[in-house]
């Protein structure tokens, strides 16, 4: 019962900081244009790919070493400090590179930047403070989910006073200068919720520190560049291959899309721990506790149809015809990657990481080949068919290498 009110709270967490997010990036739709809101979303993508190289694998390193009895205080404390090494070195690459060329794959190389720097804070730092919530079903879940949600409060309050500049400023320049300073903020309200909660390294630590998560963290890293790549191809390719304008649009629906996601992929996502113990235990178990977790999640996608379909009638009456049907569509998406990403889980905790490493590189290329030969055709279409393409790829590969090991033991 315990466990069920913390899920409860991680979920109701999670569906107050995607309300919120939903809420700002719709307050953007108004004030900027399709243009600049392809370029603010794929600069995310983009960033996702990166800082996963930045993190080199802390989250799944803070699992292991978690499970293996360390103390979860210090090891928190030394990925902070790491990830902030990796943050300032990958920095000075971007402005260097920025110093030389305008753009990398239509971006803007100084908005690259920007938004990696806000996105480190809005995603790599509360990646580690959830490894720690989720490795203990105690109260830091309510506070780790507390304070994500007031950290999207601060993006929202931000969005909001775009209202007064309105006619005065240019908004687009505003929001970029702003991002990172907000992420900021919501890092430094972090640290002083959790002060009891981080021991960091002493100096001359520091250096042992990044030996040993750079030897141990590869093959996480390697896997969470090519997630992320596959998670994030379809608004790369999208702005390269079909231009700014209908870039836009998709960002537009796929925000509203990614809020029915990402929450109906939290009941997979506060289960992860779980996940790497009962690998250790047995196979069989975790097939079961995967069946559990596949269930529920396409049960709360059934329940939230009525919603889906409340979503679409909105966009409909505010945003332009694309941006409906490109929403429908997606829709048809999300039980593929719902299972996938459950499957993904199930890869990475059990052992299967080269496996799932090679599933996601063939599941993007599917997804390249199909948008690149197929867009002119059948436009924005072909994105999303190359997306689901691909999502089944990798469910079915990921089901067979699991059922193959269960037989054998």
């Amino acid at each position: 019962m315990a466990i069920n009110n913390k899920l409860i709270s991680y979920l109701s967490g999670n569906l107050g900081v995607f309300s919120i997010r939903f809420f700002y990036f719709i307050l953007l739709t108004f004030f900027l244009d399709t243009e600049e809101l392809a370029e603010f979303t794929t600069s995310i993508s983009i960033s996702a790919i990166l800082l996963s190289i930045c993190t080199y694998g802390n989250y799944n390193l803070f699992m292991r070493r978690n499970s293996q009895g360390e103390l979860k205080e210090s090891v928190l404390g030394e990925y902070i400090v790491n990830s902030f090494l990796a943050l300032i070195f990958f920095s000075i690459i971007l402005y260097s590179l920025s110093l030389s060329f305008d753009s990398i794959l239509n971006i803007s190389t100084k908005v690259l930047l920007v938004i990696f720097i806000g996105e480190f804070f809005f995603t790599s730092i509360p990646s580690l403070f959830k490894a720690y919530a989720l490795s203990a079903y105690d109260n830091n879940i309510f506070v780790d989910a507390l304070t994500n949600i007031v950290t999207a409060i601060l993006l929202l309050l931000t969005a909001c006073s775009m209202f007064f500049f309105k006619d005065k400023i240019d908004l687009y320049r505003f929001w970029l200068f702003s991002y990172p300073i907000v992420g900021l903020l919501s890092f430094f309200l972090r640290v002083f919720l959790w002060r009891g909660k981080i021991r960091l390294p002493s100096i001359k630590m520091i250096p042992l520190a990044l030996r040993m998560q750079f030897s141990s963290g590869h093959s996480f890293m390697v896997s969470a560049v090519f997630r992320n790549g596959y998670l994030n191809l379809d608004r790369i390719l999208i702005l390269n291959i079909l231009g700014p304008q209908i870039a836009g649009y998709y960002a537009i629906s796929f925000r509203f899309f990614n809020v029915f996601l990402m929450m109906l992929n939290s009941f997979s996502g506060v289960k992860e721990a779980r996940l790497y113990q009962i690998a250790e235990e047995s196979l069989i178990k975790l097939y079961e506790e995967v069946k559990l977790i596949n269930h529920e999640t396409i049960k709360y996608l059934i329940y939230s149809i009525p919603i889906w379909g409340a979503v679409a009638i909105g966009i409909y009456i505010s945003y332009p015809k694309e941006c409906f049907y490109i929403f429908i569509c997606l829709f048809f998406l999300c039980p593929f990657q719902l299972l996938t990403f459950t499957f993904l889980n199930v890869l990475n905790s059990s052992g299967f990481e080269n496996q799932r490493l090679f599933y996601m590189l063939l599941g993007s290329i599917i997804a390249s080949l199909i948008s690149i030969f197929m867009a002119s055709y059948l436009s924005w279409l072909a994105i999303i068919l190359g997306s689901i393409a691909s999502s089944l790829t990798v469910l079915c590969l990921a089901k067979l290498t699991l059922y193959k090991r269960i037989n054998n033991e």
